[in-house]
């Protein structure tokens, strides 16, 4: 359905898809390098055990809520740039939509906690990437499990 700005595309029958989005067929982030990473058998795992699902945000999410996305961000160790054009890779950006998008549509009513898989983030000015000391490797579960808690 197009929305009332022209170029718009809106939907409201599924929580779990974009509202708004200029484009349908869009590809947000072109730099993940695979479809099936290799923590997926892990998510299914714990999805399976303790509830939970996914959400898909589109571009146009992403830029609406770029400024509270950013705010949460710098409270961190990490920061993202005052102008998302300078993002060139949404990880981080996409992930967050997606829990502020599934906590604003009652996706995670009933959850006592909300897990944010594999969220990085770089940027396109060479120099502006966060230190190394910023940063926590991990190629396991167990180490997933390390840094998070």
């Amino acid at each position: 359905m197009l929305g009332d700005d022209a170029g718009v595309f809106e939907q409201h029958d599924s929580p779990h898809f974009p509202q708004a989005t200029w484009e349908t067929d869009e590809n947000l982030e072109p730099t993940f390098y695979t479809h099936n990473p290799p923590t997926a058998p892990e998510m299914t795992s714990l999805i399976t055990r303790y509830g939970g699902s996914g959400i898909v945000v589109s571009l146009l999410e992403c830029i609406k809520r770029y400024g509270e996305v950013r705010r949460l961000v710098n409270a961190s160790e990490q920061s993202l740039p005052a102008d998302p054009r300078k993002l060139a890779e949404w990880s981080l950006a996409m992930g967050l939509t997606g829990v502020l998008n599934s906590v604003e549509r009652g996706l995670t009513d009933g959850f006592d906690e909300v897990v944010l898989h594999g969220s990085g983030m770089y940027f396109a000015e060479p120099g502006a990437a966060p230190e190394h000391g910023q940063v926590t490797e991990v190629c396991t579960a167990e180490d997933v499990t390390k840094a998070v808690f």
